[in-house]
């Protein structure tokens, strides 16, 4: 009896760790039934994005992969038309490598903004918000005439785009539980990797046989489709607990229901729609606190480590990006848009296949490495599958870098 309790003391102190928790309940002892503990708790309030049915999940996190797949398109295809654009604006390579600059400059800045606004105010309004931006600067690209426009339009890409960085990974906490994230982020990745990838290579096709200001088209009406079902069909996925207690004694009167002070009626089908498609949903949170929270995590050496690897994904994207053009359309390639954008497609294979290997199978790791410590999960088990492509990943970038050195001598 001793024994288990320094056990169950054990597994306490485990928990007290951020980021750690209970994932797995035997049953009869050590030798029982497992099963996986929900978490976070959910409510018995069934408008709980955690008590959503199958599809009503999967209706909201379709149109945030379609939100990513699209902004993230945006963000990239500029540099499959550099070619083009140089001689149609007049405009030199250094100037549309600054554009790419800016861009970035507005997505890190914006990206400290949101944070703060989107748990305070709402995942909804962020949304909307960032696809009208988005679709508007596509439509302001597609005609476009000199390089302050080109300057501006892509500090507004960067600007509205952050909510993929960030108001994201806000909702698929708020949509599943712990043992599913990898999977929603394995998706979400595919559709991140999508938009940088696989749609600059479509891109490329039609700017060689149309133009690129009609390639800039598509995705402006593709954007402003997305805009238009997000006003009318996302649901606030951010969720306000409401305090239950009971009900006091006066609802009857001489043993009958007093109607006035009865609770009310269930609400209708109308008023359940207009409840998840407002605007805000804003809860008391200080601006402030919530700005400076995410410093804390600066000293938590599993989250800068995540950083680290998330932050070289991303450094690879935009040196690809700006590399591919600069060097194979110029001699003695000489490649065309659409060659340029062939260029993705090894890319594109290795997003297919990291998805599996860090989403569904990561899930399926965590629960196999929380049951060998006990049931408790703990942040860092998330880590040890990165060390897989960390050495791939390093492998490719040699390659690709020597092969770009040999194109040029």
């Amino acid at each position: 009896m001793s024994d288990r309790r320094n056990d169950d003391s054990a597994v306490a102190d485990q928990i007290d760790v951020p980021g750690t928790l209970l994932l797995l309940t035997t049953h009869n002892g050590g030798g029982g039934s497992e099963d996986v503990i929900l978490n976070p708790v959910p409510s018995s309030d069934p408008d709980q994005p955690l008590n959503w049915p199958t599809w009503r999940k999967s209706l909201n996190y379709g149109l945030l992969t379609s939100m990513t797949l699209a902004v993230f398109t945006a963000l990239s295809i500029q540099p499959v038309f550099w070619n083009p654009m140089t001689q149609d604006l007049g405009i030199t390579y250094q100037d549309l490598a600054n554009a790419q600059a800016i861009q970035l400059v507005g997505l890190a800045s914006s990206c400290v903004l949101f944070i703060p606004l989107t748990k305070k105010y709402g995942r909804r309004s962020t949304y909307v918000f960032s696809t009208a931006l988005v679709a508007a600067s596509s439509w302001w690209m597609a005609y476009m005439k000199t390089k302050v426009e080109l300057y501006l339009t892509s500090l507004l890409y960067g600007l509205a785009a952050s909510t993929t960085d960030t108001s994201i990974e806000m909702s698929i906490n708020d949509l599943f539980f712990v043992h599913q994230r990898a999977t929603a982020n394995g998706i979400y990745a595919v559709a991140v990797m999508g938009g940088s990838f696989l749609t600059p290579m479509i891109a490329g096709v039609q700017a060689e046989a149309q133009g690129w200001r009609v390639s800039y088209m598509t995705l402006a009406g593709f954007m402003s489709a997305i805009h238009v079902i997000f006003i009318f069909f996302f649901e606030e996925n951010k969720w306000i607990p409401t305090i239950e207690g009971t009900q006091a004694s006066t609802y009857t009167t001489n043993g009958k229901i007093d109607l006035e002070a009865a609770p009310s009626a269930t609400p209708s089908t109308w008023q359940r729609y207009r409840h998840a498609m407002r605007f805000l949903t804003q809860t008391d949170e200080s601006l402030l606190k919530l700005a400076i929270a995410p410093v804390y995590t600066c000293f938590m050496p599993h989250v800068v480590f995540g950083w680290l690897q998330l932050a070289s994904g991303v450094c690879w994207l935009v040196v690809l990006s700006s590399v591919l053009t600069i060097v194979f359309a110029a001699p003695p390639y000489n490649f065309n848009p659409a060659q340029v954008g062939y260029m993705y497609t090894g890319p594109t294979i290795g997003t297919i296949l990291s998805f599996f290997y860090g989403g569904p199978l990561t899930d399926w790791a965590i629960v196999r490495l929380s049951r060998r410590s006990g049931g408790v999960f703990e942040a860092e088990m998330r880590l040890y599958p990165l060390i897989l492509p960390a050495i791939v990943s390093t492998g490719g970038l040699i390659m690709f870098g020597a092969t770009a050195d040999r194109v040029r001598t």
